[in-house]
């Protein structure tokens, strides 16, 4: 509920600007724009989403090979490698 939540809120305010933090990739709202990650309190990557979440950005991030797949709904999922 709460992920829907936000994702009907980003496409009815646009123009508003929000920060979520989450730890699990498939919370992101399909409409998320951008990603600033991570790493013990460092900022490993910053950016458009559809350029900075990726395969290598978040294994770093977590330690542990990860991939990094974009669903139909818009919505994000990773699995390990």
């Amino acid at each position: 509920q709460l992920v829907r939540a936000l994702d009907e809120s980003i496409v009815a305010q646009p123009h508003l600007a929000s920060a979520i933090v989450m730890h699990h990739v498939d919370e992101i709202p399909a409409d998320a724009t951008h990603l600033l990650a991570l790493r013990e309190g460092r900022i490993e990557s910053a950016g458009p989403i559809s350029e900075t979440l990726t395969d290598d950005l978040l294994s770093h991030v977590f330690d542990w090979p990860l991939r990094v797949e974009r669903l139909s709904s818009g919505r994000f999922s990773a699995r390990s490698r």
